[in-house]
């Protein structure tokens, strides 16, 4: 089921990779013809995670194709610092 999460910049708590998933899904009217490489441009804010949740509901309805991402980074973890 589609539906709206809270903006993690709006939120104390995230909402985890499972709860992005099934709020996702596929305009299947745009599916047609097969992309043969998906590109995915994604700022990220805090850690990756709607990347990472777009990419396996891309995944799972096309099998075998490339998706890949472009990320303009804002945020350095301080577990990375």
């Amino acid at each position: 089921m589609i539906r709206n999460v809270p903006r993690s910049q709006l939120s104390e708590e995230r909402v985890g990779i499972p709860e992005l998933i099934e709020s996702m899904g596929i305009d299947e009217a745009r599916a047609h013809p097969e992309p043969r490489t998906i590109g995915i441009f994604d700022d990220v804010l805090t850690t990756g995670r709607h990347f990472k949740a777009v990419q396996a509901v891309l995944r799972d309805r096309f099998p075998g194709i490339p998706v890949v991402g472009l990320f303009v980074v804002r945020r350095v973890p301080p577990a990375l610092l």
